[in-house]
């Protein structure tokens, strides 16, 4: 876990994957000082440990962000995620940020395929979004 910092314009083509580490205080950055443009996969590496609520900024680009994932995996699967949190993505100008939220029964689901379709689509039609 630690941040990979870009001095400039970052482009990631659609045969990219960025993958970010994540534990329960922290996670993995990729701040970029200029623009950002998002395509290809995400893949989500969670280590162990009790996740509570909270926000982890993903991505970080200055000058904006523009794009969006095609296709978002990660390392849980349905004996090991835990059952009282889940995850939801969220894109602002400048940020992707990832959102642990307690209550939910569902966590990135090990079958991704609708679920890769919607988080596509969300991201494509709504570019700016509060989280």
């Amino acid at each position: 876990i630690g941040t990979l910092t870009i001095n400039g314009n970052y482009t990631s083509n659609s045969n990219s994957t960025l993958e970010i580490e994540l534990d329960p205080a922290t996670t993995s950055l990729l701040q970029i000082n200029g623009n950002g443009t998002i395509a290809g996969g995400l893949r989500i590496v969670a280590n162990n440990g009790v996740y509570t609520a909270k926000k982890y900024t993903i991505v970080n680009a200055t000058g904006g962000l523009t794009g969006a994932f095609s296709n978002i995996s990660s390392n849980f699967s349905t004996s090991t995620r835990p059952r009282s949190v889940s995850f939801r993505l969220g894109m602002t100008e400048r940020a992707i940020k990832l959102s642990a939220i307690n209550g939910s029964s569902r966590l990135l689901p090990s079958g991704l395929r609708s679920w890769n379709r919607s988080w596509k689509n969300m991201l494509q039609k709504v570019k700016v979004m509060s989280v």
